[in-house]
């Protein structure tokens, strides 16, 4: 019998081959369950209800395999080993420590290895979001997303990590932000967007205390909120005026702001995709659809 134990804590993948082991899985500490349906076989709702476990199927053409369940599992502890991180440098920030590359740099560390194991996973695990967690999964999901582009897009491997820390510090500038602004339901007051419209100035000036912080952490903390037709914030940069980090960063917020929303019904993928395609003026539609094909769609 495998020793179950070692596969929650390392996030290794397996086959499930008895009952008895998925019984072991539904009192296991997992944030979530992969179910590969090339490799083996699908479970049936009545099974999937009978062990109330989170499952995210993977999509495949391809005819089931051998028999078993080959899942992949990432254990809530990653998880919160990761957002525990980010979260004490959120802290440290508000009582007012600078943001150095050598604090930030092990967050990436475990984000770029859980997407080695698996380059959709830990992105799907962030789904998963409480009130509470939001602020810090949010920032894991858009690090993630943007290495993920980064990659897909071939940009040079030495910056791809520098993409993944301005993801993460995309938003700090809201630490000190009204947290029931932060969790409002229903639309800001125009005082209230106000408070919301300061953060990428706030984080740029909080980074910019930080030794050594890449330009290219300070350019997307402050520009991810600028908009192609010049309609966006700080600056109301337009067009030619916006780098493409920031591009990227304003497409991988965006996307998961609308997928992964705890204080309202998230919307799918495919909505939001489409809802991010109609949007005129917003996005650069030529990084857009390679967000879409390499990063959602593959």
């Amino acid at each position: 019998m495998k020793d179950l134990g070692s596969t929650r804590r390392s996030g290794h993948r397996y086959t499930l081959e008895c009952e008895e082991e998925a019984a072991r899985l539904k009192s296991g500490d997992l944030y979530g369950v992969f179910i590969n349906t090339s490799k083996g076989l699908d479970v049936t709702p009545a099974v999937a209800g009978q062990y109330e476990v989170d499952t995210l199927r993977q999509a495949t053409k391809t005819p089931y395999g051998s028999r078993g369940w080959n899942v992949r599992i990432l254990t809530s502890d990653k998880i919160k080993r990761t957002s525990g991180l980010l979260k004490s440098i959120f802290d440290d920030v508000g009582a007012g420590a600078a943001v150095t590359v050598e604090t930030v740099s092990p967050v990436i560390e475990e984000i770029t290895q859980s997407l080695d194991v698996d380059p959709s996973v830990l992105i799907n695990m962030t789904r998963m979001k409480t009130k509470d967690e939001a602020t810090f999964l949010h920032s894991l999901a858009v690090s993630a997303l943007m290495i993920r582009l980064a990659r897909h897009l071939k940009i040079d491997k030495f910056l791809v990590p520098v993409l993944g820390m301005g993801g993460l510090l995309h938003d700090i500038g809201k630490i000190g932000t009204p947290i029931e602004i932060l969790t409002k339901t229903g639309a800001l007051t125009d005082a209230e967007m106000e408070i919301i419209r300061l953060h990428p100035e706030r984080g740029h000036h909080m980074l910019s205390r930080g030794k050594g912080m890449p330009e290219i952490v300070l350019d997307v903390c402050l520009h991810h909120h600028e908009r192609l037709d010049g309609k966006g914030y700080p600056s109301g940069l337009r067009d030619g005026e916006i780098s493409l980090y920031a591009r990227m960063a304003a497409i991988s917020d965006v996307y998961d702001a609308l997928t992964a929303r705890p204080y309202k019904k998230p919307w799918t993928a495919s909505e939001a995709i489409s809802w991010m395609l109609d949007t005129k003026g917003v996005f650069d539609r030529d990084v857009l659809r390679e967000f879409i094909d390499g990063v959602i769609r593959a």
